[in-house]
């Protein structure tokens, strides 16, 4: 029987080992973390994630936990909309917990409270992980440690890592009675706030505004008041009553890598391409990567087939980096007189047929494994 054993149990990491355990494959998870909790309050997932998800078996439960997401469309931060869409946008919104409860494997080895320490390799055999309870030889290494990740920067040495988007995020739920509410995001200069119904009496928000790196605030929610709660409604009302804030600074990687596989270690989610959110897609592209990684690595030569991996993979997820980042560009241009361009130009997108402004995300939602 084949072996993996996979460093880090968030969405791309638990996807791979699901998509492999049902290959046949024998997975071992190791996660420093002592418990499974999930990073996060909600994520959504577009078509594209749910078509993964569908090839592993694991699409219906997911689709029985979360909620088709109603988009309103793109406004300004007095409410008036820039691109209006009134429709069902075929994303699905759930909390992280779920997702991460169902992606689980039953028949997985998950080693919690285990820190991945470095990687061996030798020539054309296998590789064997070493942790803080020791080493593990596999057929395959799995990469899923974040968009920090100590084996991407074993294996590409010279790799600049992580640069900074310029702009803070905060995310968080609150309770609201969402009869009659559509997903929306309105845009103001340097910040957005974005409104997701997850239920009928929960809200999901995220703000997201330009400053230093690294600059926390002891009250999250009075910053957020300040910023946000002259905004239209219902803005104030959700940031007064919310549940939770978090706080997290917005990075990406500084280039592409070169490849997504380095001798038996395969990288995905944020360890290969950690992008900005802006356009969705950081989880999503870790759920197709851990389900393409396990439909390509078949027959006894696994270090042979990983190439093909990075074929497979690399292309589509550099292109959805790049695009995220210029989309967070967009929305986080500050100086008045590219607040009124960018307003202008969303408007002018607003007059436009649906067949034309949806064409652009056909390719990126439309993709199956």
């Amino acid at each position: 029987m084949a072996t993996a054993v996979v460093a880090g149990a968030g969405i791309g990491g638990l996807t791979a080992a699901s998509a492999l355990v049902s290959r046949g494959w024998d997975v071992t998870i190791c996660e420093q973390a002592p418990e499974l909790a999930p990073v996060g309050t909600a994520i959504a997932l577009t078509a594209n994630a749910l078509h993964a998800l569908d090839a592993i078996g694991l699409g219906d439960d997911v689709r029985a936990l979360g909620v088709p997401e109603a988009t309103g469309g793109l406004r300004t931060a007095d409410g008036r909309y820039l691109v209006r869409v009134d429709d069902r946008s075929g994303v699905l919104v759930l909390h992280r917990s779920a997702l991460i409860d169902v992606l689980r494997p039953k028949d997985a080895d998950l080693r919690l409270g285990t820190t991945v320490e470095g990687v061996t390799m030798t020539a054309g055999g296998p590789g064997r992980l070493v942790t803080s309870r020791g080493e593990i030889t596999a057929d395959l290494i799995v990469a899923a440690d974040g968009a920090r990740s100590m084996l991407r920067t074993l294996l590409f040495p010279g790799h600049p890592g992580l640069r900074y988007a310029d702009y803070t995020a905060m995310r968080l739920t609150a309770p609201y009675d969402t009869a009659g509410m559509a997903a929306s995001e309105s845009w103001g200069p340097g910040a957005r706030f974005g409104v997701v119904p997850m239920s009928p009496d929960e809200v999901y928000a995220y703000a997201a505004f330009n400053m230093p790196a690294g600059s926390a605030y002891d009250d999250p929610r009075g910053e957020l008041k300040r910023r946000f709660g002259d905004w239209h409604d219902p803005i104030p009302q959700l940031i007064e009553v919310a549940d939770n804030v978090l706080q997290h600074d917005v990075y990406d990687l500084a280039r592409p890598l070169p490849a997504y596989h380095a001798g038996p270690v395969a990288f995905v989610g944020d360890a290969a391409h950690a992008m900005t959110p802006d356009l969705g897609q950081g989880g999503c592209q870790a759920i197709e990567d851990g389900v393409v990684l396990a439909r390509t690595v078949t027959g006894a030569d696994v270090r042979g087939r990983l190439p093909a991996y990075t074929g497979a993979r690399l292309k589509r997820t550099v292109s959805i980096m790049r695009q995220s980042r210029q989309m967070a560009r967009l929305g986080q241009v500050s100086s008045p007189l590219a607040v009124i361009a960018r307003t202008g130009a969303m408007r002018l997108v607003g007059i436009l047929p649906a067949s034309v402004t949806d064409r652009a995300l056909v390719s990126l939602h439309n993709w199956r494994p």
